[in-house]
């Protein structure tokens, strides 16, 4: 099993079912068993997955990605809209 999943395992709101799969995470609510998302677990996912679970706000994690990915806009906006859609859905544990 990748590394990186367990390390996102204690990460993950205990409410939310997943599956992993071929480096994608399937997240599933327990209340409606809808899939809510898949992930890769790249770089990129991994590093939101941290910041997101430690005392950070979401102004410091906009703040840290903009610092790291200056200069790639795509990737900012998409790794900006995955912030707001894991706030959004609960799946973390701390805000």
């Amino acid at each position: 099993m990748d590394k990186s999943l367990n390390k996102i395992k204690p990460m993950l709101n205990p409410k939310v079912k997943w599956r992993y799969d071929n480096n994608v995470v399937l997240l599933v609510f327990k209340e409606k068993d809808k899939p809510m998302g898949l992930y890769e677990l790249n770089n990129e996912v991994g590093y939101l997955f941290e910041l997101c679970t430690g005392n950070n706000s979401y102004l410091d994690i906009k703040k840290k990605f903009e610092h790291k990915y200056s200069g790639k806009s795509e990737l900012l906006d998409s790794l900006d809209s995955l912030v707001e859609q894991f706030y959004r859905m609960g799946i973390l544990t701390k805000e």
